[in-house]
């Protein structure tokens, strides 16, 4: 599809941008198989093992992190390169291995963990808008969706390598992900939109030339005069006016455009954490033992991240064919379903002691099917979502914001669930989430505006009803 198209350039910007979001994936997976270790007698902290206080602040306290890099990288977004900002951000990544790597006690962990949360946050903020300012319409949500693939391809890598090596040597062989990064995204240009906004022109010719994969002048097409052409008039237009006009100010968030676009970006994120997709993922071993799953906690760990890389490939490959909305419904009703099958056998298992050895399948199947729907539809496609239907002018505080409440949310569940589904029960938790999962899907019909191959001159246009 991309060797000899258009998108070809694009196509491998994104794939090599995507090996460092696969090494932050292996970073976020890393706690699963870890800990088993961290806190027994083998640990290979001089400080001996870890308590269940410290275990929980190293898995939430990366959020805190996140926060952190969502506002210095979004602030850094208007001051620097974007290729300047991706080197940058694989200096926290790199330290997060070695700080493992030469762990004593918790400390270096929490150092780690928060510089891993760093980021992700920065992550999530300068790649969508290098997507955004680099891609075509028709390619733009695809190519976006790769950025939730790279990530559970880093999730599953964490998970086979932890169940073949040792703890020191897994950061090791981890380490050499972040590194091989930077050698790829290095031959790639500056994104056109930067250039142009430092008046360089040619040089924003050539990089456009270079992501439309336009080698000669014979294939320099109409499409490709036109598109450059509102890209210099839109920068020209910026240049007219004054400092004080260009930066940003309260009153970009003023049109109805701007105040909806932030709210259905808030709220798709908010349906995304409560469908309980991302707790069940990370408490994967848990929940399996309080259902009565025999599975080991690796190896429910290995099938968990086959099943959900499985379902964000599916989404890469419909995301430019059904429509964002699409597979949003599809996921949502399923995220539900799933909860509420797992929810409501979780409530007979443990509430009312009921003999269910005849449909001991239902926890595997119900959870399976969640990870599953959640990956086709909320897991990669809120990221997606949100970068198109922020409005240019507030794209990195709006993006920036949005995720800035995942990160909080994720805190929350991060830290307190254990604590919550042992007053309430687990099954009260699960049955919340399927509740969260079937109203969210009445937001996504009715509230949110469909943004497949639309420029985001019309997805403003949608937004202004």
């Amino acid at each position: 599809m991309y060797l000899n198209s258009s998108a070809t350039n694009q196509f491998l910007l994104v794939l090599s941008a995507s090996l460092l979001i696969a090494s932050f994936g292996t970073s976020c997976g890393w706690p699963s198989f870890s800990f088993l270790v961290l806190e027994s007698e083998d640990t290979p902290l001089k400080s001996g093992p870890l308590t269940t206080e410290e275990l929980s602040w190293i898995v939430s306290i990366f959020c805190f992190g996140g926060v952190a890099g969502n506002f210095s990288f979004g602030w850094l977004v208007g001051k620097l390169g974007r290729k300047q900002i991706l080197y940058i951000l694989s200096i926290p990544q790199i330290l997060s291995w070695i700080l493992i790597i030469l762990a004593q006690n918790a400390t270096f962990l929490y150092a780690s963990r928060l510089l891993v949360g760093i980021v992700g946050g920065g992550i999530y903020v300068i790649v969508p808008v290098i997507i955004a300012e680099v891609t075509e319409d028709r390619v733009r949500g695809m190519l976006t969706s790769i950025l939730s693939l790279a990530c559970n391809a880093g999730i599953l890598l964490a998970f086979v390598v932890g169940h073949f090596f040792d703890y020191t040597i897994v950061a090791q062989i981890l380490l050499i992900l972040p590194i091989v990064y930077v050698l790829l995204v290095a031959p790639f240009p500056e994104t056109p939109s930067y250039l142009m906004s430092i008046d360089r022109t040619e040089d924003a010719e050539k990089a456009f030339k270079f992501y439309r994969n336009i080698k000669r002048k014979s294939q320099i097409t109409d499409t490709f005069r036109n598109e450059f052409n509102e890209l210099k008039q839109k920068f020209s237009e910026k240049n007219e006016k004054s400092v004080a006009a260009s930066s940003l100010a309260w009153r970009d968030f003023a049109p109805r455009a701007s105040q909806r676009a932030l709210f259905v970006a808030i709220m798709i994120i908010v349906i995304n954490e409560c469908s309980g997709a991302f707790i069940l993922l990370s408490y994967t071993a848990t929940i399996f033992a309080n259902s009565g799953s025999v599975l080991s906690p690796n190896l429910s760990a290995i099938i968990v991240g086959v099943i959900q890389l499985a379902g964000t490939y599916i989404s890469t490959i419909y995301i430019e064919k059904t429509g964002r909305k699409f597979l949003l419904i599809v996921s949502s009703v399923g995220t539900g379903i799933g909860n509420l099958l797992l929810g409501a056998y979780m409530y007979l298992n443990s509430v009312w002691e009921c003999d269910l050895t005849s449909m001991a399948w239902i926890p595997i199947v119900s959870f399976s099917m969640i990870v599953l729907l959640a990956s086709i539809g909320l897991m990669p496609i809120s990221f997606v979502y949100v970068t198109e239907v922020m409005p240019e002018k507030i794209r990195s505080i709006g993006i920036g914001i949005s995720l800035a409440m995942s990160w909080v949310i994720d805190f929350v569940i991060l830290k307190y669930f254990a604590t919550i589904s042992a007053v309430i029960g687990m099954h009260s938790c699960i049955l919340f989430f399927a509740l969260s999962s079937f109203m969210g899907t009445f937001f996504v019909i009715y509230a949110m505006p469909e943004t497949m191959g639309r420029s985001f001159k019309e997805i403003q246009k949608k937004l202004e009803w």
